[in-house]
């Protein structure tokens, strides 16, 4: 029995001694522990105020975006709006030349038939003058959607 009682001491010393042991890293690790949890706290919130800033950043440089297109947008319409308007006024100011010039009665009398050479060049010259007009136009309206 003696074996027996020598074995129970023998293990129950080694049990109280790993215990102390245990109970030692604890204490040595608690505060290892502590500044871990310490560090972890300080990153999430740096990692929390940064994402923070983010959005705030992201927020104001949306908003800017959003405001430059609606200015974009605004402009482009008023520039149509303006080329329109020249648009309409071409067209009425070449009607109204064209009604003047060649749907004016003129007197029986004083009726001058001019050589085609004549009629062909002056067509020439107001279908030139037309095209310069709409290459004009034309002009603006690119610029206006650049």
């Amino acid at each position: 029995m003696t074996l027996l009682n020598s074995l129970k001491k023998l293990f129950g010393t080694t049990k109280d001694i790993g215990a102390a042991k245990v109970e030692e890293l604890k204490e040595k690790a608690n505060p290892v522990v502590e500044n871990a949890k310490e560090f972890v706290k300080d990153v999430a919130d740096t990692v929390e105020s940064a994402a923070g800033e983010v959005k705030e950043s992201t927020q104001s440089f949306s908003g800017k975006v959003k405001s430059f297109s609606e200015e974009v947008v605004e402009k482009a319409e008023e520039k149509l709006d303006k080329l329109e308007d020249q648009a309409e006024n071409f067209v009425e100011n070449l009607n109204t030349k064209l009604q003047e010039k060649y749907l004016k009665p003129e007197p029986v009398a004083n009726l001058e038939i001019a050589p085609v050479e004549q009629l062909e060049e002056k067509a020439s010259e107001i279908v030139e003058e037309a095209k310069e007009s709409i290459d004009k136009i034309t002009e603006e309206a690119k610029k206006a959607t650049e």
